[in-house]
């Protein structure tokens, strides 16, 4: 693993309503078979592993995340870009009240995690059976295709 900081941080602006501020502070370089370990100041844990196929882009959505104190939430914005935030224990005002500002329209939350814990992802039609493969305009890549 090489991390590369980046000083001064480059700084970006995002947002519709309400505009924030972004620094993005580092390059991370993984090898395949690699973990980096995010926390936040009260304990929530989400891990980034790097693959010879590309990334596992979080820990088991509806085991270790939750048990880390993050909840995954599927939105789309105003733009119609998806995107799946974790909502950290606790948070959830916040995380409303940014959904609010944004106008963004969430797509899944308890009940995509409740739909996930049936799921063993073993078949498309496992997927389509969850009420996964069929949420709005969401491509789900599904052996080298899209569904």
């Amino acid at each position: 693993m090489e991390i590369h900081p980046i000083v001064p941080p480059r700084a970006f602006e995002t947002g519709f309503e309400i505009k924030r501020t972004i620094l993005d502070c580092a390059r991370v370089h993984l090898l395949p078979d690699e973990q980096v370990t995010f926390m936040t100041e009260d304990g929530a844990e989400y891990d980034l592993c790097r693959k010879d196929f590309g990334f596992y882009a979080t820990p088991s959505l509806n085991a270790r995340l939750p048990r880390c104190g993050l909840r995954p939430v599927l939105v789309r914005n105003r733009e119609n870009h998806c995107f799946l935030l974790l909502v950290e224990q606790g948070r959830e005002p916040l995380f409303d009240r940014y959904c609010a500002d944004e106008r963004m329209q969430i797509l899944g939350g308890s009940t995509l995690t409740r739909r996930l814990s049936r799921c063993s992802w073993g078949t498309r039609e496992t997927l389509a059976a969850a009420g996964v493969a069929n949420l709005p305009r969401l491509r789900v890549a599904w052996s080298g295709a899209f569904v």
